[in-house]
C-alpha cells in the first residue's frame, strides 16, 4: 500500500517436513514465475524487489544473490533483521538470549529443523559466509535493537557495503525482533515500513 506494489508472497515449504534447501527451491520457482510472467501479468520486470523479514529476509538475502549470478536484474533487496548467520556465536545473542520476544534458544531450535547439524555455514544457508557480494542489488538493511540476530544484520550490511554495493542500513532503537508487523502497536513499526517503502520508490 506505501509503495504502492504488486505484491507476491510465496509459500515456501517449511522445515521440519521440508528442511533446507527446499525453501531456497521454492523462492527461486517464484521469482523465475515472475520474470516468465511479467507480460502477462502486466508487471514491469525492471522494478522488481525481493523483500522478506527475519527467516524471510534470509530468503531474499539468497534470492537476490542468486539473482545476480543468473542475471536477472533486481531494483532492490529489503532485509528486515534477516537471518545471516547460522553459528548463533554473537555478542547480541549472549545479551538478549532471553527476555526480549525471540530467544535464543527459539533460534537453535528453528535452525535445528532447518538445517541439522549440517549446512550451517553453506551460502545459501547463511549469507554471511557468501564468498562473493560484489554487484549486488541495492539493499536496504534494518535490525532491531534488542534482537538477537542484530548483530548479524549489521554484519551483512557492512559486508555488502565493503563489497561497493549501495546500502542503506537502519538499527530501530528501542525495539525487539518482530517489530515489522507491530505496526497496530508502536509508531517505530509505522516508521520502518514508511523508510523502507520510500527506499522502494526511490529505486524505481
Amino acid at each position: 500500500n506505501a509503495t504502492p506494489a504488486n505484491v507476491l508472497s510465496i509459500e515456501y515449504r517449511k522445515a521440519p517436513e521440508h528442511p533446507f534447501p527446499a525453501a531456497v527451491i521454492d523462492v527461486n520457482a517464484g521469482l523465475d514465475y515472475l520474470v516468465a510472467e511479467a507480460g502477462r501479468l502486466k508487471l514491469d520486470i525492471s522494478r522488481l524487489v525481493v523483500c522478506g523479514e527475519s527467516a524471510g529476509g534470509n530468503l531474499a538475502a539468497v534470492l537476490a544473490r542468486h539473482a545476480r549470478d543468473r542475471g536477472i536484474a533486481l531494483a532492490g533487496q529489503v532485509l528486515i533483521y534477516p537471518v545471516t548467520d547460522a553459528s548463533m556465536a554473537s555478542r547480541s545473542y549472549r545479551d538478549f538470549a532471553q527476555g526480549f520476544y525471540l530467544t535464543a534458544d527459539a533460534m537453535d531450535w528453528f535452525i535445528g529443523h532447518y538445517l541439522g547439524s549440517e549446512n550451517r555455514d553453506h551460502p545459501d544457508a547463511a549469507p554471511l559466509h557468501a564468498p562473493n557480494l560484489a554487484a549486488m542489488a541495492p539493499a536496504f538493511v534494518a535490525t532491531a535493537a534488542f534482537d538477537p540476530l542484530r548483530d548479524e544484520g549489521r554484519a551483512y550490511a557492512a559486508r555488502l557495503i565493503e563489497a561497493g554495493n549501495d546500502v542503506t542500513y537502519r538499527e530501530v532503537a528501542g525495539v525487539v525482533h518482530g517489530v515489522w508487523v507491530m505496526n497496530a502497536e508502536t509508531p517505530a513499526a509505522k516508521t520502518l515500513i514508511a523508510e523502507a517503502a520510500a527506499w522502494i520508490r526511490e529505486r524505481w
